[in-house]
């Protein structure tokens, strides 16, 4: 996941495909998200919780971590500091508070732009397809 712009943030998966598989993959990925989600991710919260707390009690002795969790969280509007009371704020975080994130905060499947680059045209059934960047205008 990154932060494409400050309204605009991207999931980004990459890696080689054989192009006869590109379909399927693309339908595997789709699958799992949809699981993902509606079940979100396996395991206890806790556990998931504590190595984002160890870094979150050490953060203070990092200039440059703290300074780029600060610039972060001042350019999606939070108070300043906020990241003095960020384990609290990790504190807080349950299954039921991800579960209503995965469903409320995360786009559906079908907001998704896939992007595959493949040799073969027909490589992924029904997509628009360019050989140029200008034409991507048009899909």
């Amino acid at each position: 996941m990154d932060n494409f712009t400050r309204d605009h943030r991207i999931i980004v998966m990459a890696g080689e495909v054989d192009t006869s598989k590109i379909a399927d993959a693309e339908s595997v990925v789709r699958e799992a998200y949809i699981k993902f989600q509606k079940t979100g991710l396996e395991g206890d919260v806790a556990e998931r919780k504590a190595p984002l707390k160890a870094y979150l009690s050490e953060i203070n002795d990092f200039v440059i971590d703290l300074a780029g969790v600060e610039l972060q969280n001042s350019l999606d509007g939070g108070d300043p500091g906020r990241v003095q009371n960020s384990i609290d704020e990790l504190e807080a975080v349950t299954e039921v508070s991800l579960s209503e994130r995965l469903k409320n905060a995360f786009p559906k499947i079908d907001e998704f732009t896939v992007i595959a680059v493949s040799p073969e045209a027909d490589s992924l059934p029904d997509a628009c397809v360019i050989t140029t960047p200008r034409e991507a205008v048009d899909c």
